[in-house]
């Protein structure tokens, strides 16, 4: 009986360590963004907007995307949208959009402004559940910048039969 209770643990354990450190890599690190010195332009994806009426065919979400370089963008902007369905908020089990767009943008974006891209999509939101939203500008490096590491960003929401809820609202909601 107990070398059957030792093989349990011994098989728990492992999964319980993956789990683990799955939850830890969709973590990040808030960045710091300032000027950049190079010369070069440098993307980021400011705000992640979901239009909360989606329907097929209809606007999805909107990226905010803005150029803190010193150096006017080119005028081709590559946006890759990745939308999983995640369990718990941390763990993605579904793949629900991986899509990349190229945006035209005439003149390209000037150092220090910003250009809303607006993303449409076909497919159907889960009615239920945690869904990540991971936006990345300039995804395959197409343009050179300052820095490539600040090109992304995500927004965690939470769905129920069509109202949906940020992080950021959820959290003031339990912790008030």
């Amino acid at each position: 009986m107990r070398r059957g209770k030792y093989k349990l643990i011994s098989a728990v354990m492992p999964l319980a360590l993956v789990l683990c450190c799955l939850s830890m890599v969709g973590v990040e690190a808030d960045v710091e963004y300032t000027e950049s010195i190079d010369g070069l332009p440098d993307l980021i994806v400011k705000d992640i907007i979901l239009h909360s009426s989606h329907t097929p065919g209809d606007i999805l979400f909107s990226a905010r995307v803005r150029n803190i370089g010193d150096a006017t963008s080119g005028e081709k902007i590559d946006l890759k949208l990745l939308v999983t369905q995640n369990l718990f908020g941390l763990i993605p089990i579904k793949v629900i959009i991986n899509n990349e767009i190229q945006y035209f943008v005439s003149g390209g974006i000037k150092p220090g402004n910003y250009i809303d891209l607006i993303f449409t999509g076909d497919g159907a939101l889960p009615d239920f559940g945690f869904i990540k939203f991971r936006c990345t500008v300039n995804p395959n490096k197409t343009v050179q910048e300052n820095n490539y590491i600040n090109n992304g960003d995500n927004e965690l929401m939470f769905t129920v039969f069509g109202l949906w809820f940020s992080k950021d609202t959820l959290d003031s909601i339990f912790n008030n």
